[in-house]
């Protein structure tokens, strides 16, 4: 899932912030999901835009450093605390990632876009769909009300030299 460029925040502030705000994430690392995809980024698009919606998903492998291969989904959830007033319904995720460079030359370090929420829970991933998101470093998903952080988790991505691949084969004719 996707975006644009920005200034990259720190992570430490991010988790200090979002702590004041009192939503917790809940799980976070590698999950399975059936998605719906749209059209892949054409020439003209942001860096990356939100591709899909999320149907079916399911925690595989609570973790924060992940061998980054094709197909492989990773996210997290955040949760308001019982005690806590209701997570506003809308909320802005802010991705920061290593600079990313599509085929047409667009590049960036920052994806953001618009996620729902039920009051109570959200969620977002991303998944390395092309090889040119394969980018070893620091990945960070934040939520955000505005400009506070609601919540936020920073996922170390490493890539080896010859990365794999997570995709379904092609049916056998």
């Amino acid at each position: 899932m996707a975006g644009q460029t920005w200034t990259v925040l720190v992570g430490a502030a991010l988790l200090a912030a979002a702590s004041a705000w009192g939503a917790e994430v809940v799980e976070f690392g590698e999950f399975s999901a059936e998605r719906e995809y749209t059209a892949p980024p054409q020439p003209g698009d942001e860096m990356l835009s939100p591709k899909g919606v999320v149907e079916g998903l399911r925690l595989i492998r609570h973790t924060d450093t992940l061998e980054g291969q094709l197909c492989l989904h990773f996210g997290v959830v955040i949760r308001r605390p019982p005690d806590a007033a209701p997570l506003p319904r809308r909320l802005t995720v802010v991705s920061t990632h290593p600079r990313l460079t599509r085929p047409d030359g667009v590049s960036g370090t920052r994806d953001s876009f618009m996620t729902a929420t039920d009051g109570d829970t959200a969620y977002t991933g991303w998944t390395f769909e092309y090889p040119w998101e394969l980018q070893a470093g620091d990945w960070t998903i934040a939520f955000l009300d505005g400009d506070e952080v609601v919540a936020s988790k920073t996922f170390h991505v490493t890539v080896p030299r010859r990365p794999g691949s997570l995709c379904p084969a092609p049916p056998v004719s």
